[in-house]
């Protein structure tokens, strides 16, 4: 579209295109028309695809032309971490909650599952962290799954996250202990770390044994 806008303008080419790539993404002028209700989670999502996702095409266009944005319709992003660092990106990682993930909080009502992704992380330990340590702990991420619970009006979650090397789980664990220490959540979290997987814990009466994490571990 922008590409296309420019064509209109006589000598602007891609050097234009370059001067112009700080105002091609949606920023501070078209947040301040969010309204002050909707929550910050909500309004970031919103601006992501046009703020990174536009950095990513651009960069693909670079890259290998149109053949290259042929290639990624057809073959779209699996995860947030492809669009933050650009593709090929290793897929993300299955299985890290088992198939019968209801049995895990006995008494309990399994309320809804989902991945979080890179992008979530940033933004969870952003909210206590800056934003360049926060995205800096959330690199390295290779998967993760969350349950959440219900009995009643309570809540419990189960959340597994790995990462790719035993060091990037070591850094992500230790700045999400930092950012619960300066906002804590509403229910008292168990954290635990088995070489690059990362196990949170919250309202659960005892932390489940899942396959492949040693529920020992610290």
């Amino acid at each position: 579209m922008i590409r296309v806008a420019l064509q209109e303008i006589p000598g602007a080419g891609e050097s234009v295109e370059e001067e112009m790539a700080p105002l091609l993404s949606a920023g501070a002028l078209e947040r301040g028309s969010v309204s002050s209700d909707v929550p910050d989670y909500f309004v970031d999502q919103l601006f992501f695809p046009y703020s990174d996702g536009t950095a990513f095409v651009r960069a693909a266009v670079k890259r290998g032309g149109w053949a290259e944005i042929d290639h990624l319709w057809k073959n779209p992003p699996e995860s947030t971490s492809e669009i933050l660092h650009g593709a090929p990106y290793p897929p993300p990682a299955q299985g890290l909650l088992p198939g019968n993930v209801a049995t895990l909080a006995p008494g309990q009502r399994l309320s809804y599952t989902d991945t979080l992704g890179e992008w979530t992380l940033r933004f969870l330990l952003g909210r206590a962290l800056p934003a360049e340590e926060a995205a800096r702990a959330a690199t390295g991420w290779r998967g993760d799954r969350i349950a959440y619970f219900a009995s009643g009006a309570s809540m419990s979650y189960l959340w597994r996250l790995r990462f790719e090397n035993p060091a990037a789980a070591e850094r992500f664990e230790a700045a999400l202990r930092k950012a619960r220490s300066k906002r804590p959540v509403a229910l008292p979290e168990t954290i635990r770390r088995d070489g690059a997987d990362i196990l949170v814990a919250a309202g659960l009466p005892k932390v489940p044994e899942l396959p492949g994490f040693r529920a020992s571990a610290p």
